[in-house]
């Protein structure tokens, strides 16, 4: 409940959040889906404890400037295809929205397959997740998504999780293009270009990665730092500062 706090988790029916039915159905008991593929987002999109969110092939999902979608204790399933990817942008070309934030629960895996981010800017809140998309704790696995034109701190920040990322492209960030925080995993065949900050920055973190080219970071390539440990295969680094 918005401004209030209890002293045990409660359940909240949907309606408690504004504008949450113009959006969302429940498809199963805990699962909440988009009504349909194209859609203008104009409200925040909060989930509330305990329930996921998937979204289908071939979606469209255009954001106004100050909507994003908040999902609290549980996961995502981003389920886009080689021929029907999924989009995350602004209302237009150069609007930017303020992102995605997942708080899991421990063992909670979020799936993102064959989506594209475009225009991408970040919520304050008081979970400190400053990135244009962010996971904290759980499991993140990516394969085959391009992320276009970040105005965040971070472009993705993943905290105190295990992380997959594969066949994953970052272009165009004013900050850092991927924050690791006391998280592990594997990252193979990345393309990073024209970075604001660092284009991998990790701390805390244990992490493979095999296949990587990086162009135009504007300060370190790969940010090895605070106990870090990194296995580095096949690594490509160009017009790094």
């Amino acid at each position: 409940y918005s401004g209030k706090k209890f002293s045990k988790k409660i359940k909240l029916d949907k309606y408690y959040f504004p504008y949450f039915e113009n959006y969302l159905k429940l498809e199963n008991q805990n699962n909440y889906t988009f009504r349909n593929k194209e859609v203008l987002i104009s409200d925040p999109i909060i989930i509330p404890h305990g329930f996921n969110l998937t979204i289908k092939d071939g979606s469209q999902l255009r954001f106004a400037e100050n909507s994003y979608i908040l999902l609290l204790g549980g996961k995502i399933h981003f389920n886009g295809t080689k021929d029907n990817p999924i989009t995350l942008m602004g209302l237009n070309d150069n609007l930017y929205w303020k992102g995605i934030h997942i708080i899991h629960n421990k063992k909670d895996l979020s799936l993102v397959r064959n989506v594209n981010f475009k225009n991408l800017n970040f919520h304050e809140s008081k979970y400190n997740l400053t990135g244009g998309i962010n996971f904290y704790m759980g499991k993140v696995d990516f394969n085959n998504v391009s992320i276009n034109n970040c105005i965040s701190e971070d472009c993705l920040n993943i905290v105190k999780s295990e992380a997959n990322l594969n066949n994953v492209s970052i272009i165009k960030t004013s900050s850092d293009a991927i924050d690791f925080d006391f998280s592990k995993g594997n990252l193979e065949n990345l393309y990073i270009k024209d970075s604001g900050g660092d284009a991998l920055d990790f701390s805390g973190s244990d992490f493979l990665i095999d296949n990587a080219t990086i162009i135009n970071a504007n300060d370190k390539g790969i940010s090895n730092g605070e106990a870090s440990t990194l296995r580095l295969k096949s690594i490509n680094i160009s017009e790094s500062k």
